[in-house]
């Protein structure tokens, strides 16, 4: 944490289990770190912080939680697959208590001239399908605990984002944008589909059901 008036360091946070020092090239489980997390503060006095670490084996995504006050790490936890942007903090839906939500998942790679002309679907490694799996996911605020709350949509059959072109429009976007929870406990983020998603609890029973119309979408295409 820096001060905003002159940029001196108030405090410097342990990093999360798990994640390389000082977030460069450490050793040889990991060949380096990067991100394309980020941070945002609650009205708990909290620091929420999603980041990634480039293993040797696997790239894996973890979620932070510090005292603003202090630097004191709180909890930590690791993701399946890399983090995408801030996380978004708020109540969802009916419920009461303070969440943590969290998008995951496989990042689009470059539009390169042999994939445009390529159907959905083909263009993987090795010959492989493309299937570009991504998550979005809630914790408990609290605890870091995941609170059941969890939509997973279609895998993305693009090796590339869409509306993605070579060479004069690569945005080369993340998995999912920044998120927002509005005044209601709804969810809105959007993905690298081209699709903007309206996720919400609307039974109160924790858990996204989207035969129950609990998740809606607007396809906005590239952008």
């Amino acid at each position: 944490r820096v001060r905003l008036c002159d940029g001196a360091t108030l405090w410097e946070g342990p990093l999360p289990e798990g994640s390389p020092a000082p977030f460069v090239s450490a050793g040889p489980d990991y060949g380096g770190s990067f991100s394309t997390g980020g941070l945002v503060v609650a009205p708990n006095g909290w620091a929420y912080v999603t980041s990634n670490a480039k293993r040797q084996d696997a790239n894996v995504g973890i979620l932070s939680a510090y005292k603003v006050e202090t630097g004191e790490l709180m909890w930590s936890r690791q993701q399946t697959s890399l983090t995408a942007n801030a996380p978004s903090v708020g109540t969802l839906g009916s419920m009461d208590r303070l969440s943590v939500v969290i998008g995951v998942g496989a990042a689009p790679g470059l539009p390169l001239p042999p994939l445009l002309s390529l159907p959905d679907g083909a263009g993987g490694s090795g010959g492989a399908p493309v299937a570009l799996l991504s998550q979005l996911v809630a914790f408990d605020a609290a605890t870091g605990e995941p609170t059941g709350w969890q939509y997973t949509p279609q895998p993305h059959r693009k090796a590339f984002a869409e509306g993605d072109s070579f060479p004069d429009h690569i945005c080369l976007p993340d998995t999912w944008s920044n998120g927002a929870i509005d005044g209601a406990g709804t969810y809105y983020v959007g993905h690298m589909s081209g699709n903007m998603f309206s996720i919400r609890d609307a039974n109160g029973d924790g858990i996204i059901d989207e035969a129950a119309g609990e998740v809606s979408k607007y396809y906005g295409g590239g952008g």
